[in-house]
């Protein structure tokens, strides 16, 4: 994969109350969630599923491929108003309300200092480990 030219997202690593009210199967629904939404966090549903009068996580159990799963988990994330269920002009989306500011928020100085530690001593690690080169703990 050539990661310089794939779009990405952030995924958050601190587990929040809400996020342990979700559940484990939750959290990664969210992700999931977080990978096929655009940049606004909108998820646009199959016109053909997306029908008012269709259960809605089946909707998004299909787009996401598991539906069983997703149908058993979408419910806790809706309850949080972390995902909503939006319509407009006809059409059902799902739209994560956090998403823009949870994608472009600024990490504060002492983070990223917090963060480039952290980077360093695991490379030191992982380079003592033989997991890496030694040259790739500079990159």
């Amino acid at each position: 994969m050539d990661f310089s030219n794939e779009p990405y997202v952030r995924i958050y690593t601190t587990i929040t109350p809400t996020g342990r009210a979700w559940g484990f199967f939750g959290r990664c629904l969210m992700d999931q969630l977080i990978r096929v939404a655009d940049r606004a966090g909108v998820i646009d549903l199959d016109p053909e599923l997306a029908d008012l009068s269709l259960d809605m996580a089946v909707a998004v159990a299909i787009e996401c491929g598991e539906p069983e799963w997703v149908k058993q988990h979408l419910p806790s994330l809706m309850a949080t108003d972390s995902v909503r269920v939006m319509e407009y002009d006809g059409c059902v989306y799902l739209f994560l309300p956090k998403y823009i500011e949870a994608q472009t928020t600024n990490q504060s100085k002492s983070q990223s200092s917090r963060n480039y530690n952290e980077k360093r001593k695991a490379m030191k690690r992982a380079a003592e480990m033989g997991f890496i080169e030694e040259e790739a703990q500079s990159a």
